[in-house]
């Protein structure tokens, strides 16, 4: 099979006067050398000439620094021999393309080299909504709107001489990214950092309109910059990292086997790996939602289930006015299907805050099928689908990282390596310490696949039972709700003559965990309250279970996941680097095996070879912070409320009490979201949903900035920013070790992929 995927676009900037250094390599007319010149920096735009007097604008790498060479490809050359080529064996690759054949070599799939994006400013001030503001009250001034796109994070700042609020998020979070019309010439954006609200007209409320409204360039240039970072950035780039991930360790679970066979050893597994790789393939279905009333007001609603995310286009008035929604599959939140009096059904989603009633109601086949269809492509596009794949990678690494050292040892190489060889191996580099990422490995004792066991509760509200029976003369019958708490997921059924809900939500999109204690006596968690209100057992009980499973199942088993899985791909890449010198094989390898072996330059050995993220995730320490209002605890120095923040390693922990009520919530700092510092009355700050009002008497500046910072760098070192860029370092690691193992099993004159014979001899 062949795939074909579009490299990213580069941000271009022009150096004027500077010609690049251009030398063609021997033996290779693809791929030659550029020197970067003195003041370029990463992700810096180079023009330059290519040997075939093609002119190429090519991005600088990341830590490649001004003198430093890195290889460039040259898109109209020809390639002899190459994977693709023609019936007369020459292939001419299109410059925006990138055509390869799978498991080709070690970077068989499109493999998008880590590329700093060009910070983007914009001035998104509606001067309509800022000049009334003005005109409205003086004293505010002229309030501004900037929005910031930068390599990880967007930037929204709100800002006049009163007040102020900034809100960051990166891409992952951003959620929908839509463009809305309204009235034919007014146009606007959205996104969880912004929404719109529909009123109940159907229109539009909210969201940006820069300029004086009309500013549809703007909008649109902002939307396509959104969602192409989205892209780049966002969930379903990690996913498809993911998928390419899980490939090149299943090359690498046979690449080691095979080449301890070729030792004379014989290959016993402890773990036998498995080799099959199916990739569910998701046609795109789409649905008629709209109602029968929507349809006679000629509103019209279409519903698309893509590959890789859901869409939502409402049209009125025959598609004079059109919006649509959309949602990677990883931000669907909980999807839950619902009976409605009897005979009416409905879906219910984050991709919108209205429910979905196709049709008069009644087409319950359809509702179970988009609910279905939304979970099971939740389910493998999603975060569960991100911890699945995570964990298969971890358990072909560890029997890889079990395997080496049988070779290790009959070769004789000594391991860990001297100081001598480490120096030889990382040049200028640091050289990694192998204890201790043997230690913090997917064979460390630090570590393990966690797994919950499948429990069920009763968690049937009696008083709001009782309520519904007495209100509706006790034609609904009694109204049931039961918790089943699965290995991934938790779904919650609520059933009585009149209504079925069935809602399910992954453990790793679960935001918190709240327990909330009331009027001394009554207890909930997320909003439940199983029998009158007063089982504080089954409730703290609950509680316990949920949190539990958010940190096994979710995203910060997700981050140690992925902290093991770099520290094991460190560690091989050493071990296989150290066993070229012991058998005195270069790497990078000479022109003519890298011929032999791959027919054309392989695109690993054409960047820098340290991991492009330095410290991409980070430990933290537990601290404290009183975030009590003083002027609040004065008005209500009768219960004496205290709200305390306790920044836990992986948690945000908010505990607000008094002498009658409890409330306890936890948010993964994965999960935070904006963490928005806002300014309000000149003097007052504050952090919405953290610390409002203000701690103290709401002036303590410099006390909320300092919780913002904390929170933003935990945030961006234990978040989705911390994944995508430990993905990046463990498939770096992974492609240079896909590249020694050819060396190595080239020297034994064994080819790649192999051949049957020879993996039944192996695998059995």
């Amino acid at each position: 099979s062949r795939l074909e995927l579009s490299l990213p676009v580069i941000y271009s900037q022009r150096i004027e006067g500077w010609l690049s250094k251009a030398l063609q390599l021997p033996g290779s007319l693809s791929m030659f050398q550029v020197q970067v010149p003195e003041g370029a920096t990463p992700g810096q735009t180079l023009q330059l000439q290519a040997p075939s007097g093609m002119m190429l604008q090519v991005a600088v790498p990341a830590n490649v620094a001004p003198g430093q060479t890195f290889m460039v490809q040259d898109p109209t050359a020809v390639v002899p021999n190459a994977v693709g080529a023609s019936a007369g064996g020459i292939m001419m690759a299109d410059p925006l393309k990138l055509t390869a054949q799978v498991d080709g070599g070690p970077d068989d799939l499109d493999f998008e080299q880590y590329v700093p994006l060009q910070e983007m400013r914009f001035d998104v001030t509606n001067y309509i909504e800022s000049g009334c503001g003005l005109l409205w009250c003086p004293c505010f001034g002229w309030t501004t709107a900037t929005l910031i796109l930068n390599d990880q994070e967007v930037f929204y700042r709100k800002k006049n001489l009163c007040n102020s609020s900034v809100q960051r998020r990166p891409y992952a979070q951003v959620g929908s990214v839509d463009k809305f019309q309204v009235g034919g010439c007014c146009y606007s954006f959205s996104s969880d950092f912004a929404p719109v609200t529909f009123d109940d007209k159907g229109n539009p409320q909210g969201g940006i309109s820069p300029g004086c409204g009309c500013s549809e360039e703007m909008v649109s240039q902002i939307v396509k910059e959104l969602q192409g970072r989205k892209e780049k950035r966002g969930s379903i780039a990690q996913v498809r990292k993911l998928e390419f991930m899980v490939d090149k360790v299943l090359r690498l679970a046979k690449q080691v086997p095979i080449y301890i066979d070729s030792l004379g050893l014989r290959y016993v597994p402890r773990d036998p790996p498995q080799f099959d790789n199916p990739k569910p393939v998701f046609e795109t279905q789409t649905f008629d939602v709209a109602n029968i009333c929507e349809k006679l007001n000629c509103i019209g609603k279409e519903l698309v289930l893509g590959p890789e995310e859901a869409s939502l286009t409402m049209n009125k008035c025959f598609g004079i006015q059109s919006f649509t929604t959309k949602r990677e599959y990883a931000e669907l939140g909980n999807v839950e299907r619902k009976k409605v009096c009897f005979i009416c059904a409905t879906v219910n989603s984050d991709l919108t805050p209205e429910a979905l009633m196709p049709g008069c109601g009644c087409q319950k086949g359809t509702v179970a099928r988009i609910a279905q269809t939304m979970r099971d492509r939740m389910g493998d596009r999603g975060d569960v689908g991100q911890i699945r794949r995570q964990e298969r990678m971890i358990k072909l690494l560890q029997e890889v990282d079990y395997q080496v050292p049988n070779f290790l040892q009959e070769i004789g190489v000594e391991y860990p390596p001297s100081q001598e060889t480490m120096k030889a191996m990382y040049k200028h580099d640091e050289a990694p310490n192998i204890p201790l990422l043997k230690n913090q490995g997917v064979n460390g004792s630090n570590f393990a696949i966690e797994q919950v066991e499948t429990k069920n509760y009763d968690i049937t509200d009696k008083c709001d039972a009782t309520c519904t029976l007495l209100c509706t003369c006790c034609t609904s019958g009694w109204t049931t709700k039961s918790m089943e708490l699965q290995a991934d997921n938790v779904i919650i059924k609520e059933n009585n003559n009149f209504d079925d809900a069935i809602m399910t939500m992954p453990y790793a999109q679960m935001d918190s965990v709240d327990f909330n204690k009331s009027c001394c006596c009554c207890y909930e968690v997320n909003g439940e309250s199983p029998g009158w209100g007063c089982e504080a057992a089954k409730v703290t009980e609950l509680s316990a279970e949920l949190q539990e499973r958010k940190v096994k199942r979710g995203t910060i088993a997700q981050c140690k996941q992925l902290e093991a899985l770099q520290s094991t791909a460190v560690d091989l890449d050493c071990a296989t680097h150290a066993t070229l010198l012991k058998q005195g094989l270069q790497y990078p390898p000479p022109q003519e095996t890298i011929t032999k072996v791959y027919g054309t330059m392989p695109k690993v050995l054409t960047l820098n070879p340290a991991s492009p993220h330095i410290d991409a995730a980070k430990a933290f320490d537990t601290k404290v912070y009183n975030v009590q209002n003083t002027i609040e605890m004065a008005c209500c120095i009768c219960c004496y409320p205290r709200k305390t923040l306790y920044l836990e390693p992986e948690e945000a922990y908010i505990k607000t009490e008094n002498f009658c009520s409890l409330n306890n919530s936890r948010i993964p700092y994965g999960k935070l979201g904006a963490v928005e510092v806002e300014q309000s009355c000149c003097c007052c700050w504050e952090l919405p949903d953290i610390a409002s009002p203000g701690p103290g008497f709401g002036c303590s500046k410099t006390l909320v900035d300092e919780i913002a910072t904390e929170l933003q760098n935990r945030k961006v070192q234990r978040g989705n920013i911390a994944q995508f860029k430990m993905q990046e370092n463990i498939l770096n690691e992974l492609l240079k070790t896909n590249v020694k193992m050819d060396v190595l099993l080239d020297q034994k004159r064994i080819k790649f992929p192999p051949a049957q014979e020879l993996m039944a001899k192996v695998f059995g």
